[in-house]
């Protein structure tokens, strides 16, 4: 009927006009959108503060170039006072370190004891291994499963720093652990506050000894000894018949009772029962306050050149193997042939000798395996020695180390005080054909054994 009364063309253009129509609203739609969301919604979102905005926005535009958002983002008041809510150096971080309460205070009238005795662990343990062949005790013949612990305070280093060192300490032990299959566990929590310090170590390692069965070996190492021979294996077949090894000398510790005789910033212990009874053994000595400053008399007065300090864990093996080596030394290893725990002092400055020389797999004196900061304390307030001195010589020792780990990559660091590395392998289009000169790229122990069944 509309066709009969408008004529067929004039109702074709009426229907025109209304489909340009509603392709302008359209438009005009999204602009106020596209608008909305460059100059930012109005103060409650409504249409006329929108409106505004945007008439705002487009009036603004000869007086600057860049949308009025950006300008504020990029260009802060100076008008205003400094926020230091966001400034980390300004912040007190005390603030959020909030311990809940007082420790609860041990019975005086019992003596100290790490936990319930123990007497039949390697009964307990071997059963346990049987009920679970898919956690074997070793991993391959002459590989046990060893377990490195490590860790630091759960409070932040004292310094600024020294949480910086830790890092790099940590990235150092997991380089290693990785090409060698060791597990590592890094530990933050003080498990027992009467063994705070020198002593933290030892309820620690009497928890994860129980705790992990299938571990056949833990590897204690201080948070400032830093792996610096990548390519070493320890020797575990030659400790098959021992239980404890640490870095020491017979002779000064049984024959001198020397308090230096040994050092426990790095060794390796079995976890059997002889080692549980040893942990009892040690531990009397390592309570905070009058329990360790009177065994510190002690061992003062009982071994050679002793500074005069409370007992330390130490100083406290030291006496333990010299005063009754029948029970305990049996099971001892003292291993001097290579640096289960190196002095710094007489190793940093002669890496470059060393790279000169020799190379990596020695693990003596020659190309040290561990290079142990002792008397630095990078996280404390307060060193043995000179600041400057500790921090350079520990740069030093993570870069020996690390140049091992990046030479598998084609890099080294431009020299062993520089962050910064260069390459000195150029890439090819055949990168497999890449020899593994060390062979820590691809290790023996992850080689896999296929076993192929045939129908």
């Amino acid at each position: 009927m509309i066709e009969r009364i408008l004529g067929p063309s004039r109702l074709r253009r009426i229907q025109r006009a209304f489909r340009h129509s509603a392709v302008t609203v359209l438009c005009l739609f999204l602009t106020v959108v596209v608008l909305r969301g460059t100059v930012g919604a109005g103060k409650f979102g409504t249409p006329g503060q929108d409106f505004n905005e945007i008439r705002e926005h487009f009036s603004s535009r000869s007086r600057r170039v860049e949308p009025r958002r950006v300008l504020e983002e990029a260009q802060p008041e100076t008008t205003k006072p400094a926020d230091q809510s966001n400034n980390y150096a300004t912040f007190d971080i005390s603030k959020i370190l909030v311990d809940e309460g007082e420790d609860e205070k041990p019975d005086p009238s019992k003596p100290y004891s790490l936990g319930p005795k123990i007497s039949d662990w390697d009964e307990q343990r071997a059963q346990w291994l049987k009920n679970n062949p898919n956690f074997p005790n070793f991993i391959r013949p002459n590989k046990p499963r060893v377990l490195l612990v490590t860790g630091s305070s759960p409070k932040p280093c004292e310094n600024p720093v020294g949480d910086h060192y830790l890092l790099k300490a940590i990235k150092n032990k997991i380089d290693y652990c990785r090409l060698h299959g060791i597990e590592v566990f890094y530990n933050m929590a003080l498990l027992d506050a009467e063994m705070a310090g020198f002593w933290a170590k030892l309820p620690l390692i009497r928890k994860l000894l129980l705790s992990h069965p299938e571990i056949e070996f833990l590897w204690w190492m201080d948070s400032d000894a830093m792996f610096t021979d990548m390519a070493f294996e320890v020797p575990w077949e030659r400790y098959k018949d021992h239980n404890f090894v640490m870095h020491g000398w017979n002779e000064m510790v049984y024959d001198q009772k020397n308090w230096i005789g040994l050092n426990t910033g790095s060794f390796l212990l079995r976890n059997c029962q002889w080692s549980l009874d040893i942990l009892d053994a040690w531990a009397p000595m390592g309570p905070k306050g009058k329990i360790r400053d009177e065994a510190g008399k002690i061992l003062t007065r009982e071994l050679k050149d002793r500074p005069v300090f409370e007992a330390d864990d130490q100083s406290a093996m030291v006496y333990l193997l010299a005063t009754q080596k029948d029970q305990w030394g049996q099971k001892v290893y003292l291993e001097n042939a290579y640096y289960l725990h190196g002095y710094w002092g007489i190793l940093v400055d002669r890496y470059e000798e060393m790279i000169e020389n020799y190379h990596p797999g020695l693990g003596d004196h020659r190309w040290p395996l561990v290079t142990h900061f002792v008397g630095c304390k990078p996280c404390g307030k307060f060193g043995d020695y000179p600041v400057e001195r500790c921090l350079r010589q520990m740069d030093r020792a993570f870069n020996f180390g690390d140049n091992q780990i990046l030479q598998i990559y084609g890099f080294t660091h431009k020299s062993l005080a520089s962050r910064r590395v260069k390459r000195v392998r150029n890439d090819t289009s055949n990168p497999l054909e890449v020899k593994d000169e060390l062979g820590l790229l691809h290790p023996a122990f992850k080689a896999v054994k296929v076993t192929s069944f045939s129908s």
